[in-house]
């Protein structure tokens, strides 16, 4: 089995907090004209999105690398990826 090299292993255990109490992006992949994003809820699911998806936390009405918009109750919010 190959080892991880220190600067790997630096970048996959970085310690930005997740809010717990609410949604948090986790991350966003993809090609911009096809982006999508992973979205860990308060209870723990993560869930795997891509624009016009309905969730727990509302509908996503757009991804951007590091952000994703979501519409809710006639309001719109923007969630970006925690800082480490």
């Amino acid at each position: 089995m190959a080892s991880t090299d220190e600067t790997t292993a630096a970048h996959a255990t970085e310690t930005a907090r997740l809010r717990r109490s609410r949604p948090q992006l986790i991350g966003t992949f993809g090609a911009t004209e096809a982006m999508g994003a992973l979205l860990r809820l308060p209870e723990g699911t993560i869930e795997r999105l891509t624009v016009g998806d309905i969730s727990a936390a509302g509908t996503v009405i757009a991804i951007e690398p590091g952000a994703i918009h979501i519409a809710r109750g006639g309001r719109t919010e923007v969630l970006r990826l925690p800082l480490s």
